[in-house]
């Protein structure tokens, strides 16, 4: 499903190490359809910035176009590959938690929503 980490004293922004990192997960464990669903996180507990007592948590997953992963060697960036950051809302309902019966379903979903924002 996914890995975190923390920034403990930054911004939970991906760096390009965590963008790195993140498309050699979703290579790992791209499934048999090609699909890439794999999650990051990332835990800024301690940042100063922060306006309240509140840690900052980013979900991200990084887009490049299908069939053009950046190489292992390559600057994903530079690669045309984007770190894309999701909206996470909790699921309260009985009906929204009948509506994903797995989690690789919430995480497909959750690419997908992710893709759509950013075509728009």
């Amino acid at each position: 499903m996914g890995w975190y980490h923390s920034h403990p004293t930054f911004p939970a922004q991906p760096s390009i190490i965590d963008i790195k990192n993140q498309v050699a997960q979703q290579r790992q464990y791209r499934t048999e359809d090609g699909a890439e669903t794999y999650l990051a996180a990332i835990v800024a507990p301690y940042d100063d910035q922060l306006p309240g007592n509140a840690s900052q948590l980013t979900w991200f997953h990084v887009a490049y176009e299908p069939g053009r992963a950046p190489d292992v060697d390559q600057d994903p960036l530079q690669a045309g590959a984007r770190p894309m950051a999701l909206q996470v809302r909790a699921v309260n309902s009985p009906a929204d938690r009948g509506a994903a019966n797995t989690k690789s379903q919430v995480v497909y979903r959750l690419i997908m929503a992710c893709q759509a924002c950013a075509q728009q």
